[in-house]
């Protein structure tokens, strides 16, 4: 066992789309409508808010996010370390159990003010409990039927008062074009994406861990 990703966090939540047949942990499920090529829409992918403001629920409602200092929540095709992860975010630990907490945006120069990208989006517990308290004001407030889920959790976020931290050191993103290139996995980066073919993913995981 690798305990790669998501498996090397002290506690995690597994969510998918439909039931998977001899999966080795437990895992949720969430309904998923999200759209592409939507005319007009603020993302040149996927239309997927609901989708993962549905997710986010289920994050709330499940409450163990309370036990842990942050909250991470990652794509399937994200590679990222959770130990090197948890030694970058100290840096962070005051402004992080500060007010409403905080959340990290990882690509400087993102399409249409976008910062905070979906493929490892992280907040602090103060600001994971701010957005429990206030979600409902991002399902109503804003208008997310035409936005990625990355644009609307930021866009919700600033609303309710929740600080960003400009960190763009730990992400290597593929579609961010700022982000150094994914051809490499290696530090200081602590988390790289997209890698869809699973001996992809296993590449970059053996390459950032040697």
């Amino acid at each position: 066992s690798k305990a790669a990703g998501i498996f090397g966090c002290n506690e995690q939540m597994v969510l998918s789309n439909r039931e998977k047949e001899d999966v080795p942990f437990p895992y949720g499920l969430v309904s998923v409508a999200a759209r592409r090529d939507v005319p007009g829409a603020l993302t040149a992918t996927w239309v997927n808010a609901e989708d993962f403001a549905a997710a986010w629920e289920h994050v709330v409602i499940d409450g163990r996010f309370l036990r842990h200092d942050w909250i991470v929540k990652a794509d399937p095709d994200a590679v990222f370390l959770a130990d090197g992860l948890k030694g970058h975010l100290r840096a962070y630990e005051r402004q992080a159990s500060e007010g409403s907490g905080v959340y990290l945006r990882s690509c400087q120069a993102g399409p249409r003010g976008l910062q905070l990208f979906g493929s490892v989006e992280i907040l602090s517990l103060a600001a994971a409990a701010t957005f429990s308290a206030h979600r409902g004001v991002c399902r109503s407030a804003i208008r997310h039927d035409m936005m990625g889920e990355d644009l609307w959790l930021q866009t919700c976020l600033d609303k309710i008062g929740v600080p960003a931290l400009k960190d763009y050191n730990f992400l290597a993103d593929g579609y961010c074009p700022s982000s150094p290139p994914i051809s490499v996995c290696s530090p200081p980066r602590v988390a790289f994406h997209p890698f869809k073919m699973p001996a992809q993913w296993l590449q970059c995981w053996n390459e950032a861990t040697r």
